[in-house]
């Protein structure tokens, strides 16, 4: 990125350093980051081109403070390890640590904001689901969380509880360990954005959960069948009205259980 910044600047290619600003937008620094691509002082050098527009002043201006804050932080989180002494026991030892799980901020992106902190977080959440998939990179997995928000926003044109009731419910099913294979299937464009966002709980759950949808549908059915009266044709009966022997009959638990059923024809 540091390569093609720098190459945009000379060029004088305002539109492509636009396109590199807000990629680096989304990446958290690190001290050893920053001093290993010394990618800091290219950005830094931006506002100084006398052919760059303000809202690239203002955008590489963003990304120096970001950086900054992500130092200041990482500077806090080293100095309190140091001065902490980890009391080691036996069930510590014994017991293996759970993997840390996966944010924007542990995988080093952040997504492109709306404006709107409530949807922010919104899609940061998404992303905490969607990143228990391994197989995807932090840029993909940034990219649809922020795209699936969209979409649900664009439903309801309004943060509020419909807004978030459909987060929470997308939310739980990605999330959901049983079921890889739809985190799998949003995250490699087998289902886009829109789609996923328009499909019920039944057509998010995993193929064992729809199996037993379809069991207790089936059986349902055919509980609600066997509630219907049983109708066959005979002619042991004689019609009252057209004296034929050609008639249909039922059977019928007009009394109780323990009674014979009454036929009628």
């Amino acid at each position: 990125m540091k390569k093609a910044l720098q190459k945009a600047l000379d060029n004088e290619n305002m539109k492509t350093v636009k396109d590199v600003l807000k990629q680096l937008y989304q990446v958290k620094a690190t001290t050893s980051l920053l001093q290993q691509t010394q990618i800091g002082k290219v950005v830094n050098h931006v506002k100084k081109n006398p052919n760059v527009t303000d809202d690239i002043i203002k955008l590489s201006k963003k990304i120096i403070n970001n950086w900054k804050q992500d130092i200041e932080g990482e500077t806090k989180a080293s100095s309190y390890d140091s001065t902490s002494s980890p009391k080691s026991t036996k069930s510590e030892t014994k017991s293996k640590p759970e993997p840390p799980k996966r944010t924007s901020a542990t995988d080093g992106v952040r997504l492109v904001s709306t404006g709107n902190k409530a949807r922010d977080g919104c899609a940061n959440m998404l992303y905490k689901a969607l990143a228990l998939y391994e197989g995807s990179s932090p840029q993909v997995i940034s990219k649809k969380a922020s795209q699936i928000e969209n979409e649900v926003y664009k439903l309801y044109q309004s943060v509020d509880s419909k807004y978030k009731s459909k987060i929470r419910s997308l939310y739980l099913n990605l999330k959901d360990k049983t079921n890889p294979h739809l985190r799998e299937r949003v995250l490699n464009d087998d289902i886009s954005a829109s789609e996923f966002c328009q499909m019920s709980p039944t057509e998010m759950a995993s193929e064992e959960k729809q199996e037993e949808f379809k069991k207790i549908k089936d059986k349902n059915l055919f509980l609600a069948r066997g509630a219907e009266s049983q109708q066959a044709e005979t002619d042991q009966f004689k019609c009252g009205k057209c004296k034929s022997r050609k008639c249909k009959y039922y059977q019928m638990q007009t009394r109780s259980a323990d009674e014979e059923q009454l036929i009628i024809t």
